[in-house]
């Protein structure tokens, strides 16, 4: 029997449900086992350590990453104030698994807002556009 292939999906949910979902599917037409945080369990551990385990189960890290900068939690393991998305895509860089990560931009007819500061500006601030952390 074939070794089942992970693959841990990253983005913030709001705005990309719909992707999430087309994604799911295109996992599981490749014969891979999606990991998302809409199918976890309930349970004691909160949504950072679920995050950061998955990502450490996985053997493919997808980042979908958008407008938004997603949940930053105020966590003493957080002392950057980086949000869940990009901490997974700083784990999956540190584990040096496959990874593909796919930017997306704000159309004219997005039913986005627009704030003063953009999750793009917010990663390009941080490095994260430029290649995995160091």
């Amino acid at each position: 029997m074939a070794q089942r292939i992970d693959v841990m999906v990253s983005s913030t949910f709001k705005d990309f449900e719909t992707h999430r979902k087309g994604v799911f599917e295109g996992i599981m037409r490749l014969g891979m086992h999606p990991l998302m945080m809409e199918f976890m369990n309930a349970s004691d551990a909160d949504a950072l350590t679920e995050s950061l385990r998955m990502v450490d189960e996985a053997e493919i890290y997808l980042g979908i990453l958008g407008f938004r900068y997603g949940y930053v939690p105020n966590d003493p393991r957080n002392p950057d104030r980086l949000s869940i998305t990009e901490l997974e895509y700083r784990r999956a860089g540190e584990r040096g698994i496959h990874a593909c990560a796919s930017s997306w931009t704000r159309r004219t007819r997005s039913p986005w807002p627009t704030p003063k500061k953009t999750a793009t500006t917010r990663w390009r601030s941080r490095g994260a556009r430029t290649g995995w952390p160091r």
